[in-house]
């Protein structure tokens, strides 16, 4: 995300910025999917220090971010 940020000329030095920057992609794009697998993805973030999903769960997350990984080439 901060590859593509950077190429229209934004900075992302902030999580937060992240996240204005994700929901420009959906509005821009037209699909909210972007902020849903965001969403999953600050989740295992998250988990990386917290511990506190079944490996299951990862396991499906992981998954939905491949898929925001998709989307994202698609923008560049």
């Amino acid at each position: 995300m901060k590859r593509i940020a950077a190429k229209r000329g934004l900075k992302l030095e902030q999580h937060g910025g992240l996240w204005v920057f994700i929901n420009m992609l959906a509005k821009d794009r037209g699909d909210n999917d972007f902020v849903g697998f965001f969403g999953e993805a600050n989740a295992l973030h998250r988990n990386f220090y917290e511990d506190e999903m079944e490996k299951e769960s990862v396991e499906i997350l992981t998954g939905r971010i491949e898929q925001l990984i998709t989307k994202l080439k698609e923008v560049c």
